[in-house]
């Protein structure tokens, strides 16, 4: 299944990135001019699109949620996070390569501030459609189903390990192909501004309903877009 978002800046906090916070950074003219088209730039190459599905849990073994057909996914705080699950939504993120692309022509030619700021730009774009989806999801599944939803979970964030993106991808082979996502065999997703994530779903109580994923995040104490998150 897909879904696609729009993204508008009345979806960011601009105030609350590092660039907006420095008065030295933003000070000259030049720089100021170069983060306006920097965040213009942003919103007219973005494509925010989710590819998911659902899946049937059998059992819980271990640290490894057991699929109806077999598969086994999860490990690090999976199990304690979806307890009492009966289905999990796996989806991959992306808002697409053209971002990248500006990116890169804008490092070849030297405009490095420009460049830094729209990657750092793009990185809380799709980090925004992981959470409009997880939002859209939640509401989706509270209507239709009566279903209690667990907290987001990406493979790499905790000690959930990354190469648990190959089982993801595995089970949402037609829908990353449909968003035109691809993993690496050392598990890295191009387009580079992707994101993949696993929610639980049930009609008891989870293991974890409130909060977010960064408690469980290994980079929690030095992550810039922690306190640039709603």
């Amino acid at each position: 299944m897909i879904k696609e978002f729009q993204l508008q800046p009345a979806d960011f906090n601009f105030e609350k990135t590092p660039f907006e916070k420095s008065k030295r950074l933003l000070k000259s003219e030049r720089n100021r001019a170069a983060y306006e088209e920097a965040k213009e730039d942003l919103f007219s190459l973005i494509k925010p699109v989710v590819g998911w599905n659902v899946f049937q849990i059998d059992c819980f073994k271990n640290e490894k949620v057991i699929l109806i057909d077999g598969t086994e996914i999860g490990g690090g705080p999976v199990v304690q996070v979806i307890k009492g699950a009966v289905e999990i939504i796996l989806a991959i993120c992306s808002i697409g390569p053209a971002v990248e692309e500006k990116t890169r022509i804008y490092m070849k030619d030297k405009k490095m501030f420009k460049g830094v700021i729209l990657d750092s730009l793009a990185s809380w774009a799709v980090d925004k459609t992981r959470k409009k989806f997880c939002n859209w999801i939640t509401k989706e599944i509270h209507m239709n189903e009566g279903y209690r939803t667990s907290i987001m979970l990406s493979p790499g964030d905790s000690e959930w390990s990354i190469t648990e993106q190959s089982t993801i991808f595995k089970l949402l082979k037609q829908e990353a192909e449909e968003i035109e996502v691809r993993l690496t065999e050392s598990m890295l997703m191009i387009p580079l501004k992707s994101l993949s994530l696993l929610i639980g779903a049930g009609p008891n109580h989870l293991g974890k309903e409130d909060g977010t994923s960064c408690e469980f995040c290994l980079q929690r104490d030095r992550c810039r877009y922690r306190k640039m998150r709603d």
